[in-house]
């Protein structure tokens, strides 16, 4: 299966911009290596999306996340959402806590899933070796 993950900081000015992504970037490394994360991830497609809030003259960078998870996910490696946040507040270093947003992705019923599944498992073990 896949999920859909939205990974947020407060915003900022202009010049905090560039530090503000270089923190995330290594955030989401940390992020990445909690053995929480690892053992129900099979790896990810990150975005970074900033937008500007025209009134108050800042920036909102965040990342938008595509995982594929291993199968047990739904069932018992279960991140919850608020157990996202707190792992992405965490991997931060945040004090304050972030807006996180999950969801599970859902396909069309004609594709056929666990074939797509084993063909990004096989290309991202290839990538490894």
């Amino acid at each position: 299966g896949w999920i859909f993950l939205t990974l947020t900081v407060r915003n900022v000015e202009g010049d905090g911009l560039k530090p503000a992504i270089s923190d995330m970037m290594k955030g989401f490394n940390r992020l990445m290596k909690y053995k929480r994360v690892d053992k129900a991830t099979l790896g990810y497609f990150r975005a970074l999306e900033i937008t500007k809030n025209h009134e108050e003259d800042t920036y909102h960078p965040h990342f938008h996340v595509l995982l594929p998870v291993k199968k047990s996910y739904f069932t018992h490696n279960y991140i919850k959402q608020s157990e996202w946040t707190s792992l992405w507040k965490k991997a931060m270093k945040l004090d304050y806590t972030p807006i996180v947003d999950i969801r599970r992705v859902k396909g069309k019923a004609k594709i056929d899933a666990e074939q797509i599944e084993n063909d990004v498992r096989e290309a991202m073990m290839e990538q490894k070796a």
